[in-house]
C-alpha cells in the first residue's frame, strides 16, 4: 500500500474518501498483523491509567447514552463491529448484555481485556454480518466506534449491520470530526500548514458532523 499512489475526492454524499483504496486482502492484511501490534490510530502499545481510565469512561458514557435512548430487556444483544481492544464490549458485557465482538484481529483484545476473548469472533465485518443477514441473527444494539472511516465501503458495511438491528433497537456509529469547521478556519488562516489528520492508510473516508447526518442519521433511519 504506497503512501503516495492516491488522492483525496468527495463522496456525492458529502464526505472525503481516498482513491484509490487498497486492496481488501491488504487491509485485512493490515490490521491484523500490524495496526494493534505496532500502536497505529488511536491504540498505543501501553497507556497510563488516566488514559485506560479515559477509556473506560468513554464506553460508559456510549451505554448510558444507549439506554436513554431505547428501552432495552435485560440480556439485550449487543454487537460491536470492529471491537478493537475490547473496550467496548467489556462495558456492555459486564452491564449484563449478551455482548458479541468481531475485528480483523484478537491481538488488542487479547492483551487488554482476555476475558472477552471468547465473545469474539475473528475475521471479516462485512462477512460475518453477512452471515448473520443469512441466519436472520438480530442485535438490540449494533455499535460502529471509529470503525466506518477504516473501511473499503462504509455505506455497504452500515448498510448490512442496519439489517441486523432488531425491531426497536439502536445503532450507534461514532467517527472523528474531520474536516470540521474548526480545521477549515486553522487551514485557511494558515495557523496549521495542512490536514495532519489524513492517515493512510488507517483512515480511508473522513466525516464531520453534516456530513455524518447526511450519510447516516437522515439514510440509516429512512
Amino acid at each position: 500500500m504506497g503512501e503516495n499512489d492516491w488522492e483525496l475526492v468527495m463522496d456525492p454524499l458529502g464526505f472525503r474518501t481516498i482513491e484509490p483504496k487498497p486492496s481488501k486482502e491488504d487491509l485485512s492484511r493490515y490490521y491484523a498483523e500490524r495496526y494493534y501490534q505496532e500502536g497505529k490510530g488511536s491504540y498505543e502499545v501501553t497507556y497510563t491509567p488516566q488514559e485506560i481510565e479515559h477509556h473506560r469512561l468513554k464506553a460508559r458514557l456510549i451505554r448510558r447514552q444507549v439506554e436513554r435512548t431505547v428501552a432495552l430487556p435485560p440480556g439485550a444483544r449487543f454487537l460491536d463491529i470492529g471491537c478493537g481492544e475490547g473496550r467496548l464490549l467489556d462495558q456492555f458485557a459486564s452491564a449484563g448484555y449478551d455482548a458479541t465482538g468481531v475485528d480483523f484481529s484478537d491481538h488488542g483484545i487479547t492483551k487488554w481485556h482476555p476475558q472477552m476473548v471468547g465473545r469474539m469472533h475473528l475475521g471479516d465485518y462485512e462477512e460475518f454480518l453477512g452471515g448473520c443477514v443469512e441466519a436472520r441473527q438480530t442485535y438490540d444494539v449494533v455499535a460502529f466506534t471509529n470503525v466506518v472511516e477504516h473501511v473499503l465501503d462504509p455505506r455497504r458495511l452500515v448498510s448490512l449491520a442496519k439489517a441486523v438491528v432488531a425491531r426497536g433497537g439502536v445503532m450507534v456509529i461514532v467517527a472523528p470530526n474531520d474536516f470540521s469547521p474548526l480545521h477549515e478556519k486553522l487551514l485557511s488562516e494558515g495557523i496549521i500548514s495542512e490536514p495532519f489528520w489524513i492517515a493512510y492508510p488507517d483512515h480511508l473516508s473522513y466525516f464531520n458532523k453534516d456530513s455524518m447526518l447526511r450519510c447516516w442519521v437522515r439514510r440509516v433511519s429512512r
